[in-house]
């Protein structure tokens, strides 16, 4: 006899067989990978010959960078890999300290003694502590200039160099024409004016000159070794007074493969920063001018770079991996989530709002996929797929198809509703006590469908089954929801070949992760976490 339940699995708006088991899901993965797969949200088709991660879940939509002009170029193949008006004159503020770097090294006088002026020692600002007479090593004051981004240092570099600021700003000018940085003039040796905003009009770059620049200096060893350290000891002598210097370029103390270069800001010219990053074989620079998000922007611009969003937290205390970016305005909204490189737009965003968001559904691991007629996208604990002819969204039954025996199915005895007890005749099955608070709070059988099976133990993890969602209790967990959903469609994705196996396969929350309602700001739910697998079926 033909089971009623039956469906294909192709289609999300039916139901499959109510139970799916290790030959059910592999089937299920053999005509996922036969039937191919389409990426990205809606902008381009993937033929299923091309499928792979680098045409699924590693189709990385270019990330909504919030500074006012970035850059990103491959360094070794010199292809530009991303470009926001990166034309665009504008003030760079303390990056242009690699342009006094480069014209003090390119005059190779590194030994010489430098007197301080007090024109130098008065500047302000940002500076290494220089005091007037003392007498500094010219490779000293390069640490001085980088690492601390000293005014003085540059004041005195400038005119050991060339005899003044002025003559050695002609010089600046004219290494810029002659590296073809035609959107680049200077006025200074550091980059800050005594105006309100701390700008001159006439000291600006662009973008995409800052790379061609910082490419430049980085192929001078000793300016690579300078932007690359963190602490430096200016040792005292005869001739000058001790000086510890410290990098203020905060990305190299977080990102990994970070090694430099240059920050900057001022109030007119908002955050500035060039960096430089060397990963995988790979070397990217990147600028971003006035940007209001340091460590999200230079983290979404590189991890895209790289094609790794492995998460690497940031030193700022307000970077946690439950952050998103929020774009655009009515239908054109743009979700985007800098922990997997992939956003959330137009039906598939309505539907993840009202339907508890991260929370339920986690994390987005694809783009939009187009399959057929069908258009899905998959997140951590679900996929959800719209119908293209009908305009209908639903989720996948997972929770169907991962019940680990016909068994968990079976009815029980009707039971009484209560405050605390809620049997579903529709299914055969109750949620009682903490999994009824957390199925109701997020909306019930519309988000997680009817419950197919009663609160068991699977192993080490007490699990409740429902048709689109497993719930899993976290025993020592002191939150009103005390549950984390079981990352179904990252399952899916793992044992398709279509993530790159940087976890175990069936990651599974453990006891003490946060649960299910984790509010943003105060870390990631627990579904993305890698666990034991469970060793006994009850």
């Amino acid at each position: 006899m033909s089971n009623p339940h039956r469906h294909s699995v192709r289609d999300p708006l039916q139901r499959p067989a109510p139970w799916a088991g290790v030959a059910a899901r592999s089937a299920l993965l053999v005509l996922l990978l036969l039937t191919g797969l389409n990426g990205g949200v809606l902008p381009a088709r993937v033929r299923a010959a091309a499928l792979s991660p680098l045409t699924t879940t590693q189709a990385f939509a270019p990330p909504p960078i919030l500074a006012s002009a970035a850059a990103l170029l491959d360094a070794d193949t010199g292809q530009w890999l991303y470009l926001k008006n990166a034309d665009q004159p504008l003030p760079m503020a303390s990056t242009t300290k690699m342009m006094t770097a480069l014209l003090a090294i390119r005059a190779g006088r590194l030994n010489d003694l430098v007197r301080v002026s007090h024109a130098a020692a008065t500047i302000g600002e940002s500076t290494m502590g220089l005091h007037e007479g003392e007498r500094v090593s010219m490779r000293d004051l390069l640490y001085g200039l980088l690492l601390p981004s000293g005014n003085d240092a540059a004041i005195a570099i400038a005119e050991h160099v060339a005899g003044s600021q002025t003559a050695f700003v002609a010089l600046m000018n004219a290494a810029a024409q002659a590296m073809g940085l035609s959107e680049t003039h200077f006025t200074s040796p550091y980059g800050f004016a005594d105006t309100p905003d701390g700008d001159d009009p006439a000291h600006y770059a662009s973008a995409r000159d800052l790379v061609v620049l910082a490419r430049a200096v980085m192929a001078l060893p000793l300016f690579a070794r300078i932007v690359s350290t963190k602490h430096y000891v200016v040792r005292a002598t005869r001739h000058n007074r001790e000086h510890v210097l410290d990098s203020v370029d905060t990305i190299i103390y977080w990102y990994p493969g970070a090694d430099g270069i240059k920050p900057g800001w001022t109030s007119g010219a908002g955050i500035c920063q060039v960096v430089d990053a060397r990963r995988f074989g790979h070397h990217l620079i990147a600028v971003l001018l006035h940007t209001p998000n340091l460590f999200t922007d230079a983290r979404d611009l590189l991890n895209y770079g790289f094609g790794d969003f492995a998460w690497k937290r940031s030193i700022f205390p307000a970077d946690q991996k439950s952050n998103t970016v929020l774009t655009g305005s009515g239908d054109r909204q743009n979700l985007y989530f800098p922990a997997t490189g992939h956003s959330i737009q137009g039906p598939f965003l309505r539907y993840y709002q009202r339907h508890g968001g991260i929370n339920v559904l986690g994390m987005p691991r694809t783009q939009v996929i187009e399959t057929g007629g069908l258009a899905e996208q998959y997140f951590t604990n679900q996929v959800l797929a719209l119908n293209q002819a009908t305009g209908r969204m639903s989720p996948l039954p997972l929770g169907e198809q991962a019940v680990p025996s016909p068994s968990w199915l079976l009815p029980v005895k009707p039971a009484g509703n209560t405050s605390w007890r809620t049997y579903f005749a529709r299914s055969g099955h109750t949620i009682t006590y903490r999994f009824r608070a957390c199925y109701l709070r997020y909306g019930g059988p519309a988000t997680f469908g009817y419950p197919i099976s009663e609160k068991s133990w699977l192993g080490k993890n007490l699990v409740q089954y429902f048709a689109d969602a497993e719930f899993i209790w976290l025993p020592q967990s002191t939150a009103d929801c005390p549950i984390a959903m079981a990352p179904l469609g990252q399952d899916r994705l793992y044992q398709a070949g279509l993530l790159p196996p940087l976890s175990p396969l069936l990651p599974r929350p453990v006891t003490g992760e946060a649960p299910l309602g984790t509010a943003p700001g105060a870390g990631p739910p627990a579904v993305d976490g890698p666990a034991p697998a469970p060793t006994h079926v009850p």
